[in-house]
């Protein structure tokens, strides 16, 4: 439920891998690193991130119905990245961040139902994600206008939850550090979501980076 928020940052971070590569291709570094800079300053991209609707997350999954809802993004952490050129024919650049952390809460509301018992309660989850980052490699295709991802690395990332609203709150709390490290798993690793949501992003924006570049370089 909380992965809405996340994917938010992963949109963010692929924002500046797309800035920070037109920079190195383009012999501007200077004049897009202050474009890039400006972009991503909290007090800009924290009302951006807020003003992206996150849509209602449904499920349910063995006796338990699920709903999240009504995401509200309350700070972002603006994190380190460098882009590093390791190779020039083939071009192969490493981005590395950071630091990154984002922090919001959300609505939910459950249903645990069986033949002998049947409990339903909303409130609302406090949720905050540190420490993260990740190292990608990827060689850019010049001529054919392409990218490809060739590695991704993401440390483990730092989840805290903390449920409200309810008088079962303190209940669920004590189980809240069992959630956040599922969560945490999930996201970090070569095979985690911020590894998985960066190469998406990537290769989707690659069209964009070369975009980019072609009105830089006039």
């Amino acid at each position: 439920m909380g992965f809405s928020i996340i994917r938010l940052l992963l949109a963010a971070l692929s924002l500046m891998f797309i800035g920070s590569v037109c920079g190195i291709l383009s012999d501007e570094s200077s004049l897009v690193k202050t474009n890039l800079e400006h972009l991503l300053l909290e007090n800009n991209i924290l009302p951006y991130l807020q003003s992206i609707p996150i849509p209602e997350q449904t499920g349910k999954k063995g006796s338990v119905q699920y709903k999240a809802s009504n995401f509200r993004i309350e700070a972002f952490t603006l994190p380190k990245i460098s882009v590093q050129n390791l190779q020039q024919n083939p071009l192969i650049l490493k981005l590395t961040v950071e630091g990154g952390g984002i922090s919001g809460k959300f609505d939910f509301w459950f249903r645990y139902k069986t033949w002998l018992l049947r409990h339903t309660d909303d409130g609302y989850v406090n949720l905050s994600a540190g420490k993260i980052g990740l190292e990608i490699k990827v060689t850019a295709d010049l001529a054919n206008k392409s990218i490809q991802v060739n590695s991704c690395s993401s440390p483990r990332t730092s989840i805290r939850l903390k449920f409200h609203g309810t008088r079962w709150a303190w209940i669920y709390n004590i189980f809240k550090g069992i959630l956040a490290n599922e969560l945490e798993k999930r996201l970090s690793g070569s095979d985690g979501l911020i590894c998985k949501g960066v190469t998406k992003a990537i290769i989707r924006g690659e069209k964009k980076i070369f975009d980019k570049l072609e009105k830089i370089q006039g």
